[in-house]
């Protein structure tokens, strides 16, 4: 008979041994391949999720037009192709948010997460450095709330939080506004312009129109915006575009932003010193106050103007006093006219006790008691945003009586006011 040859016991426990220590190697391994496939479609599913919420902003749904505030949208507000599935676990609408902020021209889009497993990514991440050292085990709904409601990102502090159905339905520790996402454009062309009668014998209106003549304000609309035409702007988001109290002028754009200056001073004309230190290179720290906020003007497409680097009339970066310092419209939802963009408006160039310049800008001297009335106690104008190059305590307004821009000093409190500048995307101006 033929004799079978088998493996003996030592040969099988070898094989074993071999098996085993091959094992050991292979298992961290695959450990490791599976583990770094999970985060890594982890870091793909929020990757898709901050896309979806792009896609809202690029198409008009999600209007943030504030550069003060950091807006948080949670993923139940953003539809995307894959859904909200994770490889550990499914995303909880309160635990995971894209958060967003504008500069102005555009969008950084960040990312903060928990899952029904605990995974996700704790610090509010930039999207284009998501990575999987990011995720985190043990996180949970509770954490990411508290992060969203008291953390502003790049200091902008006033905190936004949409709710599912993509309206902001409340604030976090910052202030601001919580309207509702508004759907219209804020701005639309006005049908009937302001008119007064001129009560000036002399000066003022007198010297443009003549004493018992209509005073008219500002241009109708046709065509492409123009200097001087008229708009009423829905500012306080209530939905009405009110032709008597939101009534704004345009004044110029710069293709992406455009800017619009409203028709009278704020708070019954009452003025205010340009800064009561007396030292114009801090830049309007007195007046600034009284401008409207961003709960007065509510409405998301304002562009809040934030810090600013303000310049005198010439553009230089100092005045005799000192470098002008960085200004910051701290919760203001306007800022200041700049002697810059009456020249460029106007087509005229600033001159120091001189007349006349605003003869054929009369939108820009609308409700200035000196400009339309004898009533000397009147306000004279209203303040520009622009220090004085020469002067330690000079400033730039605009003065009714002479219709022109002259420069003063900046303690005179008692004879100029706040008026409004607003600047909104050009797209939502309708035409």
């Amino acid at each position: 008979m033929k004799k079978n040859n088998g493996f003996t016991l030592i040969e099988l426990l070898a094989v074993i041994i071999i098996l085993g220590i091959l094992m050991i190697i292979a298992i961290p391994s695959v450990t490791k391949y599976i583990s770094d496939s999970r985060k890594s479609a982890y870091i793909d599913t929020a990757k898709g999720i901050i896309s979806g919420a792009r896609n809202l902003v690029n198409t008009g749904k999600l209007r943030m037009y504030d550069t003060s505030a950091t807006y948080y949208i949670p993923i139940s507000c953003i539809k995307t192709e894959n859904g909200a599935k994770t490889p550990y676990g499914e995303f909880e609408n309160d635990g995971a948010y894209v958060g967003v902020t504008f500069d102005g021209e555009g969008y950084n889009y960040y990312w903060i997460s928990n899952d029904t497993s605990g995974q996700g990514i704790k610090e509010i991440t930039l999207s284009s450095e998501l990575d999987e050292d990011d995720i985190e085990s043990g996180i949970n709904e509770g954490e990411v709330q508290g992060i969203i409601q008291t953390t502003g990102i790049d200091g902008k502090n006033n905190i936004k939080i949409f709710n599912s159905d993509c309206t902001i339905t409340s604030n976090g520790s910052g202030s601001g506004s919580g309207a509702t996402n508004p759907t219209g454009k804020i701005c639309r062309p006005a049908t009937v312009l302001h008119t007064k009668t001129c009560e000036r014998a002399s000066r003022g209106c007198g010297d443009v129109v003549g004493n018992g003549n209509t005073i008219t304000y500002g241009t109708l609309v046709s065509g492409s915006p123009k200097a001087g035409d008229a708009f009423d702007c829905d500012v306080n988001n209530d939905g009405v575009y009110n032709s008597q109290t939101e009534r704004f002028y345009y004044v110029k754009s710069d293709g992406n932003n455009s800017i619009l200056i409203y028709y009278t001073n704020m708070n019954g004309q009452t003025t205010y010193e340009y800064d009561l230190s007396n030292e114009n290179w801090h830049g309007p720290r007195t007046v600034y106050q009284y401008l409207p906020n961003t709960s007065s003007w509510s409405h998301s497409q304002l562009i809040a103007p934030g810090t600013r680097n303000i310049v005198t009339e010439n553009g230089s970066v100092s005045t005799d006093g000192g470098t002008i310092d960085s200004f910051t419209y701290t919760n203001k939802a306007a800022r200041l006219l700049t002697v810059q963009e009456i020249n460029s408006a106007c087509g005229i160039t600033i001159g120091f006790y001189t007349t006349g310049e605003l003869n054929e800008c009369r939108w820009l001297l609308e409700n200035i008691g000196l400009f339309e009335n004898n009533d000397n106690t009147g306000n004279v104008g209203y303040w520009l945003e622009n220090p004085r190059t020469i002067s330690l305590y000079g400033a730039w307004f605009v003065n009714g009586q002479t219709r022109a821009s002259y420069s003063t000093y900046v303690e005179y409190g008692t004879y100029y006011g706040a008026r409004p500048v607003i600047t909104v995307l050009t797209s939502n101006i309708s035409n």
